[in-house]
């Protein structure tokens, strides 16, 4: 019970830890030059590829996985 407790603590401190770091990339993309446009892919790539790792992370958290993890673990 501790644990879920501690997960859900932890859960909006991830969320922030996205926000900011995908607000930098976006912050990058939009400072980039017109001969960039390699650099703009990655950064494009990049964004997507988080959002991905965060929308896989929300549907495991709605899906209660990780909580059975940690109440397995917990045993």
């Amino acid at each position: 019970m501790a644990d879920s407790l501690q997960a859900a603590r932890e859960w909006p401190e991830t969320e922030r830890a996205f926000d900011a770091v995908r607000k930098e990339l976006i912050d990058r993309l939009l400072e980039t030059e017109p001969e960039e446009s390699l650099l703009r892919d990655k950064l494009v790539l990049s964004i997507q590829a988080m959002d991905r790792v965060r929308a896989v992370i929300m549907g495991t958290l709605q899906d209660g996985q990780i909580q059975k993890h940690i109440e397995a673990l917990s045993l």
